[in-house]
């Protein structure tokens, strides 16, 4: 046999041993749907097939996301389950919402992510783009949506940045849902920095989670390809709404007790005017049966009295002599 034929048979020898090994690799692979792919342990919340190799099919959800030195790829089933692909940029970013896509790798976590990190990934198909599923942000808590693109809204809590990138906090500020812009996707636009405190927001991304130590139950987030998928919905108030009410009932007491004060003066101004009228009435008075009688009609309304008695001094006799006069009805008081 000359060179050229050992050559060939050499040659067909790695073909036949490639394919061979090919297909033990196939064969050894666990055919996972995507919520047996995303199932976890009840333990520490870990992925329960990690470390095993698997081959997922699903629809892309939303366009690979690059974060540090890896992408993110979400694909959902068509029927409301996510799962997330790892791998390069370069390899992820040719797929676009709507392929359906078949991969093949080893499960791990990310974060607590459960992911394909993928080996070889193949378009074979297409399907229709899906909607964003709009959701309250607290629905994101959990790993209902995971992989999914969604949207939802809220006021921020804050705003700041770590050496991934920049995130917003929005919601129910003793439990906020995270929306982080990966650094590398900013490429100088503006970021997410310019949201205040307050700002309502509306955001669209994909569900994910970034919990760096076990149980992996928390830390979920939307991840956003840009800062455009964060949208201002109106600013924030320069005045919390709570001090403002805070405000308008101190106001409101100030405002009552200086009615009440005014009132109170008014009274007293008009009750002494009253008084004085009444004792220039009693010195005009011609007997003391008419400063009784003026007495008894003035006083008890005034000075809150149930009755009024005039008596006169006798010095010679050393005794208090009772005017007459009638009893003050109660009703004047």
């Amino acid at each position: 046999m000359d060179s050229r034929g050992v050559t060939k048979s050499l040659i067909a020898v790695a073909v036949c041993a490639a394919l061979a090994g090919a297909a033990r690799e196939e064969a050894a692979l666990l055919e996972l749907s995507l919520p047996q792919a995303a199932a976890r342990r009840d333990a520490d919340q870990s992925p329960s097939h990690d470390g095993k190799p698997a081959a997922v099919t699903g629809i892309v959800s939303a366009p690979a996301i690059l974060i540090l030195g890896y992408a993110h790829l979400g694909i959902h089933d068509g029927a409301g389950h996510g799962f997330t692909l790892e791998g390069s940029y370069d390899t992820l970013s040719a797929f676009v919402a709507g392929d359906l896509v078949r991969a093949t790798g080893v499960i791990r976590h990310r974060g607590g992510l459960p992911v394909l990190a993928v080996q070889r990934i193949q378009k074979t198909g297409e399907s229709a783009p899906m909607k964003p599923i709009f959701t309250r942000s607290s629905d994101l808590m959990s790993n209902r949506y995971l992989g999914l693109l969604v949207s939802t809204e809220g006021r921020v809590v804050e705003s700041g940045a770590n050496t991934g990138g920049e995130y917003l906090l929005i919601g129910d500020s003793s439990n906020p849902l995270k929306i982080f812009l990966p650094r590398s996707t900013r490429l100088g636009e503006p970021g997410l920095m310019r949201y205040e405190r307050g700002d309502k927001v509306r955001v669209t991304g994909v569900s994910s989670q970034y919990c760096p130590i076990p149980p992996f139950n928390m830390m979920y987030q939307v991840v956003v390809p840009s800062a455009d998928s964060v949208v201002l919905i109106e600013r924030g108030w320069l005045v919390p709404p709570y001090a403002v009410a805070l405000l308008a009932i101190l106001a409101a007491a100030i405002t009552a007790f200086w009615w009440l004060r005014e009132r109170r003066l008014s009274e007293q101004r008009s009750a002494m005017r009253a008084l004085n009228k009444l004792g220039e009435e009693v010195l005009s008075a011609a007997s003391p049966g008419d400063i009784l009688a003026k007495l008894a009609a003035e006083a008890p309304a005034l000075l809150r009295l149930t009755d009024v008695h005039l008596y006169i001094y006798r010095p010679a006799a050393r005794s208090l002599e009772r005017i007459a006069g009638r009893r003050v009805d109660a009703a004047h008081i």
